[in-house]
């Protein structure tokens, strides 16, 4: 048998009381208690004390005005239903009350038994469902919450992962870039002074002809050595910023795939991580291949800006555009490649757009924040030293014992230079530079420990009129406004022929400036 309703009664008038008592506990009726409050202040100790299942309420109390009485009645039973009894002439109050929270309301003069307690039950049914509905709703949410915590967990370690796959593929290819360049390039190099040697020989001897050939298959090689270097890992990124990098590239999609691109930068972002930068190359190097596969255009724009501390790049054509309008949460999925760089973009923190219609070309934009300056840009060069007595004092910077040989060998024949010392790093290069005091260095680009830019730059805050002459594999001549902001004065190839060296060095006799 259902335990009876236990209804709370909030009404001063004795004769109103008794009536409405009758209505809800007369024979034949549900199983119905009735406990009675004359004034406010009653009926929040019974409220407190607890076990209501419903309020019939009487506004006009003696010991608070209408608005009062419900307000706190309405506080102290948030989950009990509230009825309002109410004159005739307070239908206004009433319906205000029900506004506020009140479940329902009835005119005094017009009650029932049977209305009444019709009115009570479902009242009381349907505060009950409100609270189950409540409940279900506040565990949905919870469980809701957990799962999209749990999402976004499984989100960010997807895009880490993603992030990291990225940047190890990076490594991996500079690491066979550097073995491509410590390795094979020097033993190339090596051998082709040697070479050299040889056929100074050769030539004396009256047989220069038979070394010809061979001289041609090591610049064919170096060649392919070179260009292998650059694609797997460009070392103009690490040696001369970003934007030198993006000029690169662009003459390599010149070159390889006939697309022009027009590059707009207001500065060269040297200043940033490695790894952001490898990113940033590395995304617009495939949105510039997109441009080749689908947009049937030969020209494309990349530009290069900064505000603040917030980097944004834009590639744009004017080509056929996507076949609709494309946005990043629809399409992209279908496109491996947007959505690959989407997702490497969106692992940095970075935004990420594209605005494409077809016949009207495609527009691709990302945003996001760099690192500060990690040191400010350093002053021209100055003018470099000129002597018209004494040789030229050169110190050799190269990692490799061969290569270093081949250099000393070659200028010991050019009479007015002489070589006063050798480094294999950029730090024995900073050391040696002080205690020798050099007219000139020949510095090795890449190298461990200390790289050729980076002793550069200790070199010339101390000795600001040594020449500097960077000397590398890779064939990085056309960013040499870049190589002079860390202070090189000219730019030599590996490999390239003596006459080459002996013009760069001649500019500390001459004061030419390289």
């Amino acid at each position: 048998m259902p335990e009876p309703l236990r209804i709370l009664l909030v009404e001063d008038d004795d004769d109103h009381a008794a009536l409405i008592r009758r209505h809800l506990t007369g024979p034949n009726r549900a199983a119905v208690t009735v406990q009675r409050a004359a004034c406010l202040k009653e009926a929040l100790l019974w409220l407190r004390e607890g076990g209501i299942d419903a309020i019939l309420l009487d506004l006009g109390l003696p010991d608070s005005g209408a608005e009062e009485t419900l307000t706190r009645v309405l506080q102290e039973s948030a989950h009990v239903p509230v009825i309002v009894l109410t004159a005739l002439n307070d239908r206004d109050l009433a319906l205000r009350a029900v506004q506020q929270g009140a479940q329902d309301f009835l005119v005094k003069s017009q009650l029932s038994s049977d209305l009444l307690l019709r009115s009570v039950q479902y009242a009381v049914e349907r505060k009950r469902a409100q609270e189950q509905l409540r409940r279900l709703n506040k565990t949905l949410e919870q469980r809701v919450a957990e799962r999209t915590q749990m999402l976004e967990h499984r989100t960010a370690q997807l895009r880490a992962l993603a992030s990291e796959l990225t940047l190890s593929e990076q490594r991996e290819r500079r690491r066979l870039s550097t073995e491509l360049h410590d390795y094979l390039a020097q033993m190339l190099v090596a051998c082709k002074l040697k070479l050299t040697e040889l056929d100074r020989m050769a030539k004396a001897a009256g047989r220069g002809d038979q070394t010809e050939q061979m001289r041609e298959m090591l610049d064919d090689s170096l060649d392919y050595t070179r260009t292998l270097i650059a694609e797997l890992s460009p070392s103009i990124l690490y040696v001369a910023g970003l934007t030198s990098a993006v000029g690169w590239l662009g003459e390599q999609m010149k070159r390889q795939h006939e697309l022009t691109v027009h590059l707009q930068a207001d500065g060269e972002y040297s200043d940033m991580p490695e790894d952001t930068a490898v990113l940033i190359y590395q995304t617009i190097r495939e949105l510039l291949f997109n441009v080749v596969k689908h947009a049937d255009v030969s020209e494309a724009t990349v530009e290069l800006s900064r505000m603040g501390d917030t980097l944004s790049v834009v590639v744009s054509d004017e080509g056929k555009g996507f076949g609709a309008p494309l946005s990043t949460s629809s399409a992209l999925s279908g496109r491996f490649g947007l959505f690959n760089v989407q997702e490497r973009l969106e692992a940095m923190g970075g935004q990420f757009a594209i605005e494409s219609y077809p016949g009207r070309g495609s527009r691709v934009s990302f945003h996001l924040k760099l690192w500060p300056a990690r040191e400010p840009a350093l002053p021209p060069p100055p003018e470099p030293f000129q002597a018209a007595t004494r040789p030229i004092g050169v110190l050799v910077v190269d990692d490799h014992k061969m290569v270093r040989e081949g250099l000393r060998r070659m200028i010991r024949r050019f009479g007015n230079i002489e070589v006063v010392g050798e480094a294999e790093n950029g730090e024995e290069a900073v050391e040696l530079a002080r205690s020798l005091r050099p007219d000139a260095i020949i510095m090795d680009i890449n190298m461990p420990r200390m790289n050729g830019l980076e002793a550069t730059r200790l070199i010339k805050r101390e000795l600001p009129v040594v020449t500097v002459i960077g000397h590398s594999v890779h064939d990085d001549r056309d960013v040499l406004d870049s190589l002079r902001q860390a202070g090189i004065n000219s730019y030599v190839m590996k490999g390239g022929s003596a006459n080459d060296l002996y013009r760069a060095l001649s500019t500390t006799w001459t004061g030419d400036g390289g």
